[in-house]
């Protein structure tokens, strides 16, 4: 199940492209990791200054020594059982160029 909400105003000047590519990273990073058959949820969140745009999903946490070093150039989490989260094929960006 895939829910979305927004709140606030979120208008903005983006480039689509890159829109698409981060909405495509966070949601099949959120089915990959997710719950088989779990929710996804979608929130975009408008303020005077800033939009904020959230993706969750209903599987495991993320532990925190993977989290303090998420945005960290060609960096790669761990699974519950400690190795490596695999490959995922064709989408191997990082974050850091959204946070940058």
């Amino acid at each position: 199940m895939l829910e979305l909400e927004v709140t606030g105003d979120c208008r903005g000047s983006w480039n689509p492209c890159r829109i698409q590519q981060l909405l495509n990273n966070l949601v099949l990073g959120a089915l990959h990791y997710g719950e088989p058959g779990g929710a996804i949820g979608i929130a975009l969140r408008g303020s005077e200054s800033h939009v904020r745009l959230s993706v969750a999903n209903t599987g495991e946490t993320i532990d925190g020594e993977t989290l303090a070093h998420m945005f960290e150039p060609l960096r790669r989490g761990k699974s519950g059982d400690g190795s490596i989260m695999p490959k995922m094929d064709g989408y191997e960006l990082t974050l850091t160029s959204y946070c940058r």
